[in-house]
């Protein structure tokens, strides 16, 4: 993606672990967001998993507990749809005849 500096960062949650423990579960991505907003990341997708309403409904309770100021929540579905929008304009852009001199 050229210049684009990204990273991928793993929180290791199983989804039996919601159900066994899930404040554990929550716990653990929550630690993760803090120091992720701490470290000024932009965009932190939860996965798919996450989404699910019974979870932490939609990565809603996570924003409202850990109140993060400097990184946006996304669940895996919505960060999936953005990269794959600004690759496709970006693809347009390249493929677009100059404009002649």
């Amino acid at each position: 993606y050229g210049p684009l500096g990204t990273q991928v960062w793993l929180s290791r949650a199983f989804g039996w672990q919601f159900l066994a423990s899930p404040r554990m579960a929550e716990r653990n991505i929550e630690n993760s967001l803090r120091a992720a907003d701490a470290l000024g990341v932009k965009v932190f997708g939860l996965g798919a998993l996450n989404k699910a309403e019974f979870i932490n409904g939609s990565g809603q309770r996570l924003v409202d507990t850990v109140r993060p100021t400097r990184t946006c929540v996304v669940h895996g579905n919505t960060l999936t749809a953005a990269a794959v929008t600004k690759n496709v304009l970006a693809l347009l852009v390249s493929l677009s005849p100059s404009p002649a001199l």
